[in-house]
């Protein structure tokens, strides 16, 4: 089994829900009349959702392809598409005109930088002062504030901003180094493609687009009305417990690569089963909680950690006390 392939399989939940979003938007966008999209909020709020639609598409290949380091850079930009129309949403026809005014202000801004070295062929781009300002009065920060994402824009957004733009926060994603059952301090480098990074990514990236088709869907713009984004706690659920089954997998690899353990998970009842070659009886997790809302990556790792705990005690292993969180990015 090749990379793609072994990807593939580990996310299959991921990949199919996001395959049938995809496939059902671009169904919806061949009978889409730009016409009907011309009127406030809409004609604001299409611009900022095809350029998630193409986001996504290209989350889906990077994945796919072991790019997972590239595909974390996408989800700061799901991100903030997220929030504008979020805070859209709150009041849709003044945030919507004022964005627009936002985004005229600022190709006529470059437009007269352009100017300034000599190129006079583009015509200047007519801008609303006003309304530019009005988008501005609220900071990002306070947009997330407003729509009550202000856990996400500390723990996940900060987090992507500094990993995207400092070129030395995100290197946890290309190097791991972790305490092996034997005692001794290993470091990996994950240059790729290869599967690290790809937990988080999907997962990150599935929710940000999950929750844009919903909140663009309840703009009510022509065509997307009733799109079903899947953005509920048993569709979540799936998904929780696909990714946890994986980074389960993934610890107890890298914690014991020559143990015949194999991770499986059940869809209905959501239970996790851990197999050892050599015994009979599959060991039984169930994952239960509630599944409502966003979990962090760090809150999927924990689960999945605690579960190898688990099993390592079952199982009469020693289990590894490592020292930092890095040891484990997936």
């Amino acid at each position: 089994m090749n990379l793609e392939q072994s990807i593939q399989q580990e996310f299959s939940e991921h990949f199919g829900l996001l395959d049938q979003l995809l496939a059902e938007i671009d169904r919806r966008l061949l009978g889409l009349d730009i016409n009907e999209m011309a009127e406030l909020p809409h004609s604001a709020t299409i611009m900022v959702f095809f350029k998630a639609v193409k986001s996504a598409k290209a989350v889906r290949q990077l994945i796919a392809s072991g790019f997972g380091q590239d595909a974390m850079q996408i989800a700061q930009s799901l991100f903030e598409i997220m929030i504008t129309l979020e805070y859209i949403e709150k009041d849709p026809a003044n945030r919507a005109a004022m964005f627009l005014a936002h985004y005229h202000y600022r190709l006529a801004t470059y437009h007269k930088r352009l100017e300034k070295y000599g190129n006079k062929s583009l015509p200047l781009t007519a801008a609303d002062q006003q309304g530019h300002q009005d988008w501005e009065v609220d900071s990002f920060q306070e947009k997330c504030r407003q729509v009550g994402r202000e856990k996400e824009y500390d723990l996940v957004y900060r987090q992507l901003n500094e990993e995207t733009r400092s070129g030395t926060a995100g290197l946890h994603y290309f190097s791991q180094q972790f305490t092996n059952q034997h005692g001794k301090v290993v470091r990996m480098f994950n240059a790729g493609p290869g599967e690290t990074a790809t937990a988080d990514a999907i997962w990150l990236n599935m929710y940000f687009i999950r929750t844009i088709i919903d909140t663009f869907s309840r703009l009510r713009p022509p065509h997307f009305m009733d799109i079903d984004s899947g953005l509920d706690p048993l569709t979540n659920k799936k998904l929780v417990v696909e990714q946890v089954a994986v980074r389960l997998q993934r610890i107890l690899k890298l914690e014991f690569p020559d143990l015949p353990v194999h991770v499986e998970f059940d869809r209905n009842d959501f239970k996790l089963f851990v197999k050892h070659a050599n015994m009979a009886e599959r060991q039984k997790y169930a994952m239960d909680g509630d599944y409502q809302g966003f979990f962090l990556p760090q809150s999927l790792l924990g689960y999945a950690y605690q579960i190898f705990l688990a099993v390592c005690k079952q199982l009469n292993l020693p289990a590894p006390k490592q020292e930092n969180y890095n040891a484990y990015h997936f």
